[in-house]
């Protein structure tokens, strides 16, 4: 059993570095739960370990080597995007409630290595909140063991197979495309406006 709890483990580490076009982790740990009686206490705990781990080597790889693919319009666009996040203090509940659910999330490490955020603060919320999710989602697996082919079979085959990845690839265009100095110029200006016109 520890042999196919180790396989379990290293293929969810390794399909978490993969960006796009793989199945959720939920999915994955599911099948070895079903088809193996491998234990939920055992399988999403390593699970939600092995997933962050796999996202923090994908935001690593990203900040090395993404922006040398990058014109420099689009990096300065990313640079400016991160000084803005690192000023707030991105929220650690924000990341904590994105978490929660089964949402692709390639798009948020990606954005996290381009931007060079805190990768603690990511990956501590996002280890929270996959843990609490893939137990439910493992858990509940056993009285719905034959619907896994059909979900597998979505995954892999058709248009539904395609909606994932593309919004993840997707939003990472629109993070380096949009001109974030003047987005967020703009947005501050109208935050501060209010307060001016309320001044004697």
């Amino acid at each position: 059993m520890i042999l196919i709890v180790l396989i379990a483990w290293l293929t969810t580490f390794l399909i978490n570095i993969i960006p796009f076009f793989m199945p959720p982790t939920w999915t994955l740990l599911a099948f070895f739960r079903v088809r193996f009686d491998l234990p939920t206490w055992l399988l999403a705990p390593g699970g939600a370990v092995c997933a962050t781990a796999g996202r923090c080597v994908l935001a690593l790889l990203t900040r090395r080597f993404g922006a040398r693919f990058l014109p420099a319009k689009e990096q300065a666009n990313v640079r400016h995007l991160g000084m803005f996040l690192k000023r707030q203090h991105w929220s650690y509940a924000g990341i904590l409630f994105y978490a929660f659910g089964p949402i692709p999330s390639p798009h948020l490490f990606i954005a996290a290595g381009l931007v060079g955020l805190d990768l603690r603060l990511v990956a501590g919320a996002f280890f929270t909140g996959r843990l609490v999710s893939y137990s439910a989602l493992v858990a509940g697996t056993g009285a719905a063991a034959d619907r896994l082919g059909p979900l597998f079979s979505r995954q892999f085959g058709g248009a539904f197979a395609l909606i994932g990845p593309l919004t993840a690839a997707g939003m990472v265009l629109a993070l380096v495309k949009i001109d974030w100095r003047s987005v967020l110029q703009r947005w501050m200006n109208g935050h501060d406006r209010p307060a001016r016109e309320t001044q004697p």
